[in-house]
C-alpha cells in the first residue's frame, strides 16, 4: 500500500511543480538533427533509416513539420549508415558514423536529388572522434571512453577504474582497493551501472566499492565506458560523486570471438625499500642494512577466458557470451613465532582428552589462492524497424581465504580460519520501442542479487585466545583456536529490483522526455559477533588447564539474538521515482534543457523499540524516538543545463547548467538501526570471577549471569535524508585547427544534504578543579570511564541526522587530439578544492563518530575532505605503427601526478591519547602554541630551562612544517596535513599479428609505475603512519596552573624533535609503491 501511496504523491507533485517542459538512455546512443531540402529549406515527412552494418539492425523514423527527427534505443558504436529519402525522391546517404553511450549524435543533412553519398573519409573520421564534444546535447562534465580506448589503455589489474582516471576529475582515493573519488566526494557515492542495472556495493562494506573480490564484469565484455560528474538530463540519479555507465558487447552477423589470457608473479612485481621487517616486529638479519629492499611475499595470479558472439537468426537474433577466471595464489608469511612442544602438548592434552573438540590442525599457512569467476551471455533481438530487445544475464563469484592471527607472535589451528565468499548475479531485460517518428518508449527490467558470506573451514567452535605462552625463540605469544569472533555469524544477502519506464515524445522544437522509475532493495545482513562465545585465557596454558575455576579466564564475551528476535538486520527500502523533461532547439545555435524529477523513499520496515532504563523509556530519557526511518522523505529535483554553438560548424562551444541530484549513502548506515537498539541482540561479557566455567559447545554456549547493564543504540532523525548535492559547471570546448580539442571546464557544488553523527549520551566532567568541563584551549572535557555513559542503560547512542554544510570545487583543463594519423594524445589537470562535516570512512555509526576528528566530538564544523586530490595531472598517448600487411605494434603510455592524501594533526606521540577524556583516542586535533611563553602550556610539565630551551628550538621547527605557523594559538583543521606528490606512469606494447582473414594474435605487455623500475625511489605512495591515518605529533596531559591566584586548566606539552622530522611521518604503501608487469595474449577472429 505504502508503494502504491509513494507513486499517487510522486504524480500528484509533478503535476503541482512540472511545467511544460530528450536525452539518451543509460543503456543506448541515438541520432537526431534537423534535415533540409535542396534549397536549403527545412524538409519535413523525410524518411530517416540508420543501419547498424554489423547486425543489419535498422532504426527508422520520419521528420516533423520543423524537419527535425530523432532515433533513440539505438546499439552504441558502429559503423551505421544513414540514409534520408524526401517524398520526391531526392536522398542523402552519411556513412561511417559511430554513436557513443549517452549521446546523441547531431546530424543535419540536406537532401539532394543526385542522391550523393557522403562517406567519412580519414580527416573527417577525426573529427567524428570529436563529436561526443560537440555536440548540442552536451552540457554537463563528462567523459566517454569508447571500445578502442579501453584496449589500449595500460592495465595490470584490468579494473574499471584503470579505464575511469583517464578523467582527470576522478582521483584515486586508495589504488591498492582501486577506488576512486570525484570532487573530493566520498568514493561510495559514485554509482556504477551496468547495461543500465545498479552495479556498485550498495550497501557499503566492499573496500572497493564493488560488489566482487575483484570486479564483477570483465573489461574484455565491455563496449563503451561513460563517466558523469553533473549530467543535466533528469533521468540520471543515484549519486553525488559521479555517474558510472557501461555498456556490454554485443553479437552481430558474424561470428566474432577471441580467447585470452594474462599472467603475472613475483618476479614480475618491484623489490622496495621499505619498513619490512620493522612493521613486523622482527629482527634484522645480521649483516642488513637499516632500510632493505625486500621483494613481495611470492605470488602468481592468471587470467584466462574467452568470449564469442554472432547471429542465432542474421539481422533478427544475435548472442555474445563470456567467462573469464582470474586465479591468484599468495604465499603467506610463515611469522617467527611457534609454541614450544612442551606448551603444544599441554594445550593438545586439555583439547583431546578434557574438552574433546576438533581443533584443527596447528600449522602456519604456506599459501592461499583467490579465485574470481565471471559469465555473461547476452540476446539482441531486432523485432522488428521499430522494436528491439536486449537480454542479459551475469554471474561472479569470488573466493577469499583469511588466515587471521597467524603472524609475527602468534599461531592459530585450522578452525581459526575462514573463507570470504561472494556472489552476485543478475538479470536484465530492455525494450525499445520507436512507435512513430514522434513517440518512443524505453521499459527496462532487473533483478540483481549480491552475496556475502564468511564460511567456516571446519565445525564451528567458540574463539579461544591462549596468550603469555612459551615460544621455541623465548618469548611469548598466542595460540589462537576456533572461529574467529567477526565471522561467527556473518552473512550478507541483498536483493536489488528495478523497473523504469520512459516515454520520449518529439513536438517540434521540443523533445519531450518523461519516465518512472522502481527500485526496491531488499537487506539482509547477518552480524552476531561472538555469537559462539570468545574466551580469552591471559596467564598462559596453565590458565586453559584451568578454566574450570574461575578466575582463570580473563575475560569471556557472548552475543545472541534477543527473546523472540532473530538478532539479524532484515529490511526493505524502495525508491519510486519520476521525471519530467524538455530539451528545446531554442536556436540554430542554443540547445535548452529543463528537468524535474523526484525520488520518494518508502520504508515499511520499522526498528525494534529500543530497551527501556530505570529512567523511562529511550524516548523519555533522550527526547529522540529509535524507531525513525527515511520513509516519505521525498527530494524535489530541478535541473537545467544549456549548450551554445559559437560558430555554424560547431568549433566552438559554451555549455553548463546547474541542478540537485539525490544520491544514496550506504545500506549499512542505516541497517545499523534495525539491530542496534539493546532489544535486537543481547551481548554478554564476564571477567575474571564472573566467568562461567569453559565449554567449546558453539550451539550451547554458557550464558553469564547478567547481560550487559548499557546497550547502545543507533537512530536517524524523523526528517533524515540520503546525500544530496546542487552541482554546477560552466565549460568551454574550443576545436583548434583539424585535431585538437581544447576544454576549460569550472564546475562548482555545494551540499544540500550529507551525514552528520552525534553521540547523544556524552557526558561532561565536573570536578573541583574543572568546574565549567572545559580544558586549555576551550574544548569540552568529559568524564573519562563515564564519558559515553550519561543515562543509566545506554553506552554509545549515536544520532544520524543531516548537515548543509560542504562544498566542491574543480577547474579542468584538457587537451585531446591527433598529431598524425597513427599518434593520440589527451592531457588533463584538474584543481580540488573540498571540504565537508564528516568523511564518512567507516561503516558503523559509532565508528563514523569517532574516526571524525576535531575540536568538540559533536561540532558540525567545516573542514577540509579526506577525498579531496588538490592536484591532478594526466598524460596518455597511443602511438601504432605498421610493420608491414601482417604486423602492427600499439605502443601506449599513461601518467597519473597527484597529491597525496590529506591527513590531521592530532593530540599524541607514538601512542593513543586521549586529551578531552571522550572516551577516543588519536581524534583530538593539535593546538598550535602562540611561543614558547604561551599561558596555556607547561612546557615538560615544570617550565625548567632545560623544557624551555628544547621548546624553543621544537617552536621553531614547527615554523618549517608548511602551513602550522600559521595556526599558532589556534587548534589545526581537520586534514590541513597533504601527504607527499605521486607521479607514477604506466606503459603497454601490444604486437598484432594478422594470420588470415580477421583473425589475429596479440602480444600483450604492460608494466604499472614504469618509473619505480628505472629508479626505486620514484613512483612512491607514501600516506601517514599513524592511527586513523592521523597524525601525532606531541605528547600531551592535562594540568593546571595559578594565574592571578586561580587554577586554571592548562596542557603539559613534552615536545619531541623527532616527532617534527616528516621523513618519519610516512610510511611507503606495500603494492602501489611498487612497479607491476603482466604479460598477455589475446587470440581473436
Amino acid at each position: 500500500m505504502k508503494i502504491q501511496e509513494a507513486f499517487l504523491k510522486v504524480f500528484v507533485l509533478l503535476v503541482v511543480f512540472a511545467t511544460p517542459l530528450f536525452s539518451q538512455s543509460v543503456t543506448s546512443s541515438g541520432i537526431g538533427g534537423v534535415v533540409r531540402s535542396s534549397s536549403g529549406d527545412l524538409a519535413n515527412n523525410v524518411s530517416v533509416q540508420a543501419l547498424h552494418v554489423p547486425s543489419g539492425s535498422r532504426f527508422t523514423t520520419t521528420t516533423n513539420s520543423e524537419g527535425r527527427y530523432n532515433i533513440g534505443g539505438m546499439r552504441v558504436g558502429g559503423p551505421y549508415r544513414i540514409t534520408f529519402t524526401a517524398p520526391n525522391g531526392d536522398q542523402s546517404v552519411v556513412d561511417n558514423i559511430s554513436l557513443s553511450l549517452q549521446q546523441q549524435r547531431i546530424l543535419n543533412t540536406r537532401v539532394r536529388p543526385s542522391g550523393d553519398i557522403f562517406e567519412l573519409d580519414a580527416f573527417e573520421v577525426t573529427a567524428n572522434e570529436f563529436s561526443s564534444t560537440f555536440n548540442e546535447n552536451k552540457q554537463g562534465s563528462s567523459t566517454i571512453i569508447n571500445a578502442e580506448s579501453i584496449s589500449r589503455i595500460p592495465t595490470v589489474s584490468r579494473s574499471i577504474n584503470d579505464i575511469v582516471r583517464l578523467d582527470p576529475r576522478m582521483a584515486s582515493y586508495d589504488e591498492d582497493s582501486g577506488t576512486l573519488s570525484a570532487g573530493g566526494k566520498n568514493t561510495r557515492y559514485n554509482s556504477l551501472l551496468i547495461d543500465g542495472v545498479p552495479t556498485n556495493d550498495s550497501f557499503g562494506l566492499s573496500d572497493s566499492g564493488l560488489p566482487a573480490l575483484k570486479q564483477p564484469f570483465s573489461l574484455e565484455g565491455i563496449a563503451e565506458v561513460s563517466v558523469q560528474l553533473s549530467p543535466y538530463s533528469v533521468e540520471n540519479a543515484g549519486f553525488t560523486g559521479a555517474a558510472i555507465s557501461a555498456v556490454t558487447k554485443s553479437g552481430t552477423n558474424t561470428f566474432k570471438g577471441s580467447v585470452f589470457g594474462f599472467y603475472r608473479n613475483e618476479s614480475m612485481v618491484g623489490e622496495l625499500e621499505d619498513l619490512y621487517w620493522v612493521n613486523r616486529n622482527k629482527t634484522l638479519p645480521e649483516g642488513t642494512e637499516e632500510e632493505t629492499i625486500v621483494p613481495i611475499d611470492n605470488f602468481e595470479e592468471y587470467t584466462a577466458g574467452f568470449t564469442v558472439g554472432g547471429p542465432i537468426i542474421k539481422d533478427k537474433l544475435f548472442f555474445f557470451a563470456l567467462y573469464e577466471t582470474v586465479e591468484e595464489t599468495v604465499t603467506q608469511d610463515p611469522g617467527t613465532w611457534f609454541p614450544t612442544q612442551e606448551q603444544l602438548d599441554r594445550i593438545s592434552f586439555m583439547i583431546d582428552e578434557v574438552y574433546q573438540f576438533d581443533p584443527g590442525v596447528l600449522t602456519e599457512p604456506d599459501s592461499l589462492t583467490r579465485v574470481d569467476d565471471k559469465y555473461l551471455l547476452k540476446l539482441d533481438w531486432n523485432i522488428s524497424d521499430k522494436h528491439r530487445l536486449t537480454t542479459r544475464y551475469q554471474l561472479t563469484e569470488g573466493e577469499d581465504p583469511n588466515y587471521p592471527d597467524s603472524g609475527f607472535n602468534s599461531v592459530a589451528f585450522t578452525s581459526h580460519n575462514y573463507i570470504q565468499n561472494f556472489e552476485l548475479k543478475d538479470y536484465a531485460v530492455e525494450l525499445f520501442s520507436n512507435w512513430s517518428s514522434t513517440f518512443q518508449t524505453e521499459i527496462l527490467a532487473s533483478f540483481k542479487e549480491y552475496n556475502q558470506f564468511r564460511a567456516l573451514v571446519t565445525d564451528p567452535l567458540p574463539e579461544i585466545q591462549i596468550s603469555s605462552v612459551d615460544g621455541i625463540d623465548g618469548d611469548p605469544g598466542s595460540v589462537w583456536i576456533g572461529a574467529e569472533g567477526n565471522s561467527q555469524a556473518n552473512n550478507l544477502n541483498v536483493e536489488t529490483t528495478t523497473v523504469r519506464s520512459k516515454i520520449s515524445w518529439l513536438i517540434g522544437d521540443h523533445s519531450i522526455k518523461a519516465g518512472i522509475q522502481y527500485e526496491n532493495f531488499a537487506n539482509v545482513n547477518e552480524f552476531i559477533p561472538n555469537r559462539f562465545g570468545r574466551w580469552f585465557f591471559r596467564n598462559g596454558v596453565q590458565s586453559f588447564e584451568n578454566a574450570d575455576n574461575p578466575g582463570n579466564v580473563e575475560n569471556y564475551s557472548l552475543t545472541l539474538p534477543a527473546p523472540g528476535q532473530s538478532g539479524i538486520a532484515e529490511w526493505e527500502m524502495s525508491i519510486v521515482s519520476a521525471f519530467i523533461e524538455d530539451n528545446w532547439k531554442a536556436t540554430e545555435d542554443l540547445t535548452l534543457n529543463f528537468g524535474l524529477r523526484i525520488d520518494f523513499p518508502v520504508l515499511d520496515d520499522v526498528p525494534t523499540l529500543a530497551r527501556s532504563s530505570s529512567e523511562g523509556t529511550f524516548e523519555e530519557v533522550f527526547g529522540y524516538t529509535n524507531q525513525n526511518t527515511l520513509d516519505g522523505n521525498y527530494v524535489i529535483q530541478p535541473r537545467v543545463g544549456f549548450n551554445y554553438a559559437f560558430d555554424e560548424d560547431r568549433t566552438v562551444q559554451l555549455r553548463g547548467g546547474a541542478g540537485l541530484f539525490f544520491g544514496t549513502a550506504p545500506h549499512v548506515w542505516i541497517s545499523s538501526i534495525y539491530v542496534n537498539n539493546g532489544n535486537s541482540q543481547e551481548s554478554y561479557y564476564a571477567s575474571v570471577q564472573q566467568t562461567p566455567a569453559f565449554s567449546a559447545d558453539p550451539n550451547n554456549p554458557p550464558i553469564p549471569d547478567a547481560v550487559n547493564a548499557r546497550v547502545n543504540v543507533d537512530l536517524v532523525d524523523e526528517d533524515f535524508e540520503m546525500p544530496s548535492e546542487w552541482k554546477s559547471n560552466l565549460a568551454l570546448d574550443v576545436q583548434i585547427m583539424d585535431n585538437m580539442v581544447f576544454t576549460l571546464d569550472a564546475a562548482v557544488s555545494w551540499t544540500n544534504k550529507d551525514i552528520h553523527y552525534v553521540h547523544e549520551n556524552l557526558k561532561r566532567a565536573s570536578n573541583f578543579l574543572n568546574p565549567d568541563g572545559f580544558i586549555a584551549d576551550g574544548r569540552t572535557e568529559y568524564d573519562n570511564a563515564q564519558a559515553r555513559s550519561r543515562e543509566a542503560g545506554y553506552r554509545d547512542v549515536i544520532r544520524l541526522t543531516n548537515t548543509e554544510k560542504g562544498y566542491s570545487r574543480q577547474v579542468t583543463t584538457r587537451l585531446e587530439g591527433r598529431a598524425f594519423e597513427n599518434l593520440s594524445y589527451n592531457l588533463g589537470y584538474t584543481y580540488t578544492r573540498a571540504k565537508n562535516v564528516n568523511d564518512g570512512l567507516a561503516s558503523t555509526a559509532y565508528s563514523n563518530w569517532t574516526n571524525n576528528v576535531g575540536f568538540n566530538p559533536n561540532d558540525e564544523i567545516l573542514g577540509r575532505s579526506r577525498y579531496e586530490t588538490t592536484h591532478r595531472m594526466v598524460a596518455s598517448a597511443t602511438y601504432s605503427h605498421k610493420w608491414s600487411e601482417k604486423h602492427m605494434t600499439i605502443f601506449s603510455m599513461f601518467y597519473d601526478g597527484r597529491t597525496g592524501r590529506p591527513f590531521s594533526f592530532v593530540m599524541g606521540d607514538g601512542g593513543p591519547t586521549d586529551i578531552n577524556n571522550d572516551g577516543n583516542t588519536s581524534n583530538d586535533l593539535f593546538y598550535v602554541p602562540t611561543g614558547v611563553d604561551d599561558p596555556l602550556i607547561v612546557w615538560g610539565g615544570n617550565n625548567s630551562e632545560e623544557n624551555l630551551a628544547l621548546a624553543a628550538e621544537w617552536m621553531a621547527g614547527i615554523e618549517k612544517i608548511d602551513g602550522l605557523g600559521k595556526y599558532k594559538g589556534e587548534v589545526v583543521p581537520r586534514n590541513s596535513g597533504t601527504s607527499p606528490w605521486i607521479h607514477q606512469f604506466d606503459i603497454g606494447i601490444t604486437h598484432q599479428i594478422t594470420l588470415f582473414n580477421d583473425h589475429k594474435l596479440e602480444l600483450i605487455f604492460a608494466i604499472e609505475n614504469f618509473g619505480n623500475l628505472l629508479n626505486d625511489q620514484w613512483g612512491l605512495e607514501r600516506r601517514i603512519n599513524g592511527s586513523g591515518g592521523n597524525l601525532p605529533i606531541i605528547t600531551v596531559n592535562n594540568t593546571t596552573r595559578l594565574v592571578d591566584g586561580e587554577r586554571r586548566p592548562v596542557y603539559a606539552y613534552y615536545p619531541n624533535l623527532d616527532n617534527l622530522s616528516e621523513k618519519e611521518w610516512y610510511q611507503t604503501r606495500t603494492f602501489s609503491s611498487r612497479w607491476a608487469m603482466q604479460l598477455g595474449v589475446r587470440y581473436s577472429f
